[in-house]
């Protein structure tokens, strides 16, 4: 499966944000890391990088 291309770097922020319902207080909603998406598959509950790349999502 190919990766999507990484967002060029030109100072602006893009956020993406897709719920079914609103997340719980405790929820982990972003893992912080070196790549995004690296650990999507890792998630069980959204193991797929978003279409903007970025935030991992569930499949659709």
């Amino acid at each position: 499966m190919m990766e999507p291309p990484a967002c060029p770097k030109l100072g602006k922020l893009y956020i993406m944000c897709m719920y079914d319902k609103s997340p719980a207080i405790d929820d982990v909603i972003y893992e912080a890391g070196n790549e995004a998406c690296a650990k999507c598959a890792s998630t069980g509950t959204t193991p797929v990088c978003s279409p903007i790349g970025g935030l991992c999502v569930a499949a659709s």
